[in-house]
C-alpha cells in the first residue's frame, strides 16, 4: 500500500459515522418510511385537508383582514369592531365572545386582502390557504434549486410524514395566517440578494415589512452593512 492510500484509509476510519434510527437496516429504510407514510396519511390526511376550510361560526386570523376588506366594500370604517362584523357578515349574535375586538394588522394587509372579500368567509379562507400552500411549495422549490440539493424519489414519504405531523404548518392553515406568503417574499428577497440584485431584494423585503413588521429587521441589517441600494428600495417601497 502506498502512502496516499494509507493516509486515505486512516482518514476514512477517523471520520465520524452518521447516526440514524434506520442505520442498522439501510435497505429497509425506504420501506419503513412508506409504512409510516401510509399510517400517518390514514389517520391525519383527512384532518389536514379539513383545516384548509373554516366552518361557519369559527374565527381565525384570516377573519381580521377579511372583515376589514368587506368593510371597505360596504363603505364603513375599515377598523371598526369585529362585534359588528360577525353580526353582519357571519349572522352571529353580538353576544359571542371574541378575543381580538379590532383588526391588529396594518392597512397594506387589508389592501392585499381585498380580492378575498369578494367571497364568503369559508370560501375565502379555502382560497387563501390553497394559495398559501402554493407559496410554501414555490419557496421550498427555490431553496432546493438554489442550494443544489437533489432529493431522492423515496424522500416523498418522509416529507409526507413530516408535513402531516407538523403542528406549526397545520396551525398556519387552521388559523389562516400570513406565514406562507411571508416565506415566499423572504425567499425571493434572499434569492435576489444572492444573485446580486439588491434593489429587488429591498422591494421584496419592503413588501414583507408592510404585511408584518418583523421582516423590517433584515432591512436594518442591510443598513448596518451599508448596502444602500437595498435599503433605499426597501424604504421606498414602504413609503409608497
Amino acid at each position: 500500500m502506498n502512502t496516499d492510500e494509507s493516509d486515505s484509509a486512516v482518514h476514512d476510519s477517523n471520520e465520524p459515522q452518521r447516526w440514524g434510527p434506520f442505520a442498522p437496516w439501510p435497505r429497509a429504510r425506504p420501506w419503513i418510511w412508506v409504512a409510516l407514510a401510509c399510517l400517518v396519511a390514514f389517520f391525519q390526511l383527512g384532518l389536514f385537508l379539513s383545516e384548509f376550510r373554516v366552518e361557519e361560526g369559527r374565527g381565525n386570523d384570516f377573519f381580521q383582514d377579511w372583515a376589514s376588506a368587506r368593510n371597505v366594500m360596504e363603505g364603513v370604517p375599515v377598523y371598526r369592531s369585529h362585534k359588528l362584523a360577525i353580526v353582519e357578515y357571519l349572522n352571529l349574535d353580538d353576544t359571542v365572545e371574541i378575543q381580538i375586538p379590532y383588526n391588529a394588522h396594518p392597512p397594506a394587509s387589508v389592501i392585499w386582502m381585498l380580492p378575498f372579500g369578494l367571497f364568503s368567509y369559508p370560501t375565502g379562507t379555502l382560497i387563501w390557504n390553497l394559495l398559501s400552500l402554493g407559496s410554501i411549495l414555490i419557496a421550498v422549490a427555490i431553496l432546493l434549486k438554489t442550494l443544489c440539493r437533489p432529493i431522492a424519489a423515496w424522500s416523498v414519504f418522509p416529507i409526507l410524514v413530516l408535513t402531516l405531523t407538523s403542528y406549526p404548518l397545520r396551525m398556519q392553515f387552521y388559523l389562516g395566517q400570513w406565514n406562507g406568503f411571508l416565506l415566499l417574499l423572504l425567499v425571493l428577497g434572499w434569492y435576489a440578494d444572492r444573485s446580486g440584485k439588491e434593489a429587488s431584494a429591498g422591494v421584496f423585503l419592503g413588501i414583507a415589512t408592510l404585511l408584518k413588521l418583523f421582516p423590517g429587521f433584515i432591512l436594518l441589517v442591510m443598513l448596518v452593512r451599508r448596502r444602500w441600494r437595498g435599503v433605499i428600495w426597501g424604504g421606498g417601497t414602504i413609503a409608497i
